[in-house]
């Protein structure tokens, strides 16, 4: 094999590397923005104290998905919490059945008189009060007295 060809060989090799490389590169960035777009904030329906720094929100979760506290933002007079669902785009049986889950939110300061705030729509989030068993007396796990 000659110069020439050699050299030709090697921009070819080069070539074809380079092709991969920008191939690898558009997928990456594809399957990025595909997660981005399933994946979307999800608003707060309520909440609840467990004990003095633990919370647990209430999120809609009726389709395919998974559901976690993306921010957690403490102030003195307010708690923000937002909520993102990353939703998969497969269908599933139970897709669409009206189902809620509780997501627990542990706060570095006892929740006292704050208000909590759903941080995907800006509005304060009504407090349930805890599920009343005859186990529980009407106390949340953790709780001495009730809220």
């Amino acid at each position: 094999m000659d110069r020439s060809q050699s050299r030709k060989l090697g921009v070819q090799v080069k070539r074809l590397k380079s092709r991969r490389l920008w191939v690898v590169l558009a997928v990456l960035v594809a399957l990025v923005l595909v997660g981005r777009w399933l994946d979307r904030s999800q608003p707060i329906q309520s909440y609840r104290v467990i004990d003095d720094r633990t919370i647990a929100v209430e999120v809609d979760s009726s389709s395919p998905q998974w559901t976690r506290v993306t921010a957690v933002t403490e102030t003195s007079d307010r708690v923000i919490v937002s909520v993102g669902s990353f939703i998969f785009p497969w269908p599933q049986a139970e897709a669409g059945v009206g189902t809620s889950e509780e997501l627990p939110v542990t706060l570095s300061q006892p929740i006292g008189r704050r208000s909590v705030i759903d941080g995907y729509t800006g509005d304060t989030v009504a407090q349930e009060p805890c599920p009343w068993s005859l186990r529980s007396q009407g106390k949340c796990a953790g709780q001495s007295s009730a809220p």
